[in-house]
């Protein structure tokens, strides 16, 4: 779910699991989220930070603290326009089809928790159509 308002936008990514089936090692609903404050800064570029988390088994939970929650910065990179560059004549922009977007980010993330790692490293590139 995305909401933006001018050049910030905000991401909310909440999925809900279950296992099923002989071999389920939870015995209720997990919980996983992602979300996501990106200011667009520049053109092609963005500021942000990101949130990400689980909850593997509601019934189960435990403490905040045996669970994975990581928070940190990140940096957007979107290659994709159609605008020209005026002076040369040439695309400014990577060129593909109308309606495809590629983007990049690369972001830290410091763990909040016992159960997450201190610090990761987050890339992460996607081509939307």
């Amino acid at each position: 779910m995305d909401v933006a308002k001018g050049k910030l936008v905000l991401t909310f990514n909440p999925v809900f699991t279950a296992q099923v089936g002989d071999n389920a090692t939870t015995e209720s609903l997990g919980f996983q989220y992602g979300w996501r404050a990106e200011y667009d800064f520049a053109k092609h570029w963005g500021i942000g930070v990101e949130m990400f988390g689980e909850i593997e088994d509601f019934a189960n939970a435990g403490s905040f603290n045996d669970q994975n929650h990581s928070i940190g910065p990140t940096i957007f990179y979107s290659p994709t326009d159609e605008e020209k560059n005026d002076a040369v004549g040439e695309a400014t922009a990577v060129p593909v089809p109308a309606g495809m977007e590629l983007t990049f980010n690369l972001g830290v993330q410091f763990g909040l928790t016992d159960a997450t790692s201190d610090t990761a490293l987050k890339f992460q590139g996607s081509l939307s159509f």
